[in-house]
């Protein structure tokens, strides 16, 4: 508050003349009806003259002042509004590029989850592969298992067989042969 009120304070000098240089007057005071009232009047228009400059000095001043005061006014809303403006368009770069940020992030996850399952894919594939192969190892050994299995139960019967067949033949010889020693 202080700062906005200015006080003036001025000093209206009713004679321009250097007063040094004017006599001073007699110690007895002239009668008001000895001067005329002409230099008064002419005295008090040129006190009033000078008032009026000086108030009319002092309007233009504080007219001045407050233009000054008005355009630094209008400077400073012009920058604050200009610093506004960049700041509100820094704020939208800024918002943009972490949104410009974050959607290349996401798509780098995407591509690697892509690459990621293409790799698990490739993976399960040959997992599929190789249990598939195993398996049909694993069937074709089963098979000739069976298979041999089955040849060694054969040459074992076959070699039964051949053997029941020696006992019937030894055996029907024998019969025979007792038979023939009965006789």
């Amino acid at each position: 508050m202080s700062g906005q009120r200015k006080s003036c304070s001025f000093e209206i000098s009713f004679d321009e003349r250097d007063v040094s240089s004017v006599p001073k007057p007699q110690l007895s005071a002239k009668k008001a009806a000895d001067t005329p009232k002409k230099d008064i009047t002419v005295k008090m228009e040129e006190v009033s003259r000078r008032k009026s400059d000086l108030l009319q000095h002092t309007r233009e001043r504080c007219e001045a002042h407050h233009q000054h005061v008005k355009s630094v006014i209008e400077e400073l809303n012009a920058k604050r509004d200009s610093l506004k403006i960049e700041l509100i368009e820094t704020s939208e770069m800024k918002d943009e590029l972490a949104s410009m940020r974050r959607r290349q992030t996401l798509e780098d996850k995407i591509e690697s989850a892509k690459k990621d399952l293409e790799r698990v894919d490739i993976v399960r594939k040959s997992l599929a592969e190789e249990t598939e192969r195993k398996k049909n190892e694993l069937d074709e050994d089963m098979a000739n298992k069976e298979n041999n299995r089955r040849s060694l139960l054969m040459s074992v019967k076959e070699t039964c067989q051949s053997e029941l067949e020696k006992v019937e033949s030894a055996r029907l010889r024998r019969t025979s042969m007792t038979e023939t020693l009965d006789e």
